[in-house]
């Protein structure tokens, strides 16, 4: 397979074969971009999807063990049953906290683009 290479002489000879909203300031053009910023958010986004995906196993576990856990006949031993669901579900709805404010933050951290 063949592929056409072209030398250019200089910046400008690049506008006639890229327009300059798809090249950088750097090259000329009018491009907003920013590695480190680009950067910065990507490793946000990667951070939130792995928080979100650990989240939701983590319900799906819980969700699975209240399906299956059969509640004991005497008052204490339910009672410690309960405790102790009660703890996951506390946990479970803090780490949904977390995930909302760690997404608000990506959203606003993207929404800087568009200022």
């Amino acid at each position: 397979m063949k592929v056409p290479v072209i030398m250019l002489s200089s910046v400008p000879d690049l506008h006639s074969y890229i327009d300059k909203s798809q090249l950088t300031e750097d090259l000329g053009g009018t491009l907003d971009y920013c590695h480190s910023r680009w950067l910065c958010q990507r490793m946000a986004i990667e951070s939130f999807a792995l928080m979100v995906k650990q989240t939701a196993q983590m319900l799906q576990s819980f969700g699975t063990e209240l399906a299956e856990t059969e509640l004991p006949n005497d008052v204490q031993s339910t009672s410690s049953v309960l405790c102790a669901h009660t703890e996951k579900k506390d946990k479970a709805k803090e780490d949904l906290r977390l995930a909302l404010k760690e997404g608000h933050s990506v959203l606003e951290s993207l929404g800087e683009l568009q200022d």
